[in-house]
């Protein structure tokens, strides 16, 4: 694992995963009761941060790590959600919304995870809270041959669920 911050979704507990714990400290969870699982969050070890506490009800968990190249004592703000999916439009914004106020609106945020987002639903969010996209090409979920869910189609077309959205300061 060559990164400072670990984001995991669909996590099967709470708890930390002892696979990790010789190269990353665990920052914390939550449950992503709309979708499944939890949301977990982990810092390299040796990398200074510190937790951020959220709303209780967000399936997000997040971070304030220090940028150790930075000369001004710059710290980094992440983020890892695992949004609603379906027909959740107005609760996915609602809960993207909260997340960055929660974070103080700072240009100093990223934000990582499995967002259940199509793209022009992404596109009016991103406006509305002054987010870009670390875009890519192909599809993390119902790609053709991507038998993720057994009830897609077999020519279904990919949807980019998976998002990194990034506010002023940042560039993924």
């Amino acid at each position: 694992y060559g990164c400072d911050v670990l984001a995991l979704q669909e996590c099967e507990g709470g708890e930390a995963l002892s696979e990790l714990g010789d190269k990353f400290e665990f920052v914390g969870s939550a449950e992503a009761t709309e979708t499944r699982g939890f949301v977990h969050l982990y810092v390299r070890r040796g990398v200074a941060f510190h937790a951020v506490t959220l709303g209780a009800s967000s399936p997000s968990v997040a971070v304030r790590v220090r940028l150790a190249e930075a000369s001004d004592d710059a710290e980094l703000l992440v983020a890892a959600v695992h949004l609603p999916s379906g027909d959740s439009s107005g609760k996915r914004t609602a809960i993207m919304t909260q997340l960055m106020h929660d974070l103080g609106d700072d240009d100093n945020v990223c934000i990582v995870g499995d967002m259940n987002i199509k793209d022009d639903e992404l596109s009016e969010l991103r406006k509305d809270l002054r987010l870009r996209e670390a875009g890519y090409s192909g599809f993390s979920f119902g790609a053709p041959g991507n038998r993720l869910d057994h009830r897609l189609p077999k020519r279904s077309f990919g949807q980019r669920y998976d998002r990194v959205l990034f506010a002023q300061n940042v560039w993924a």
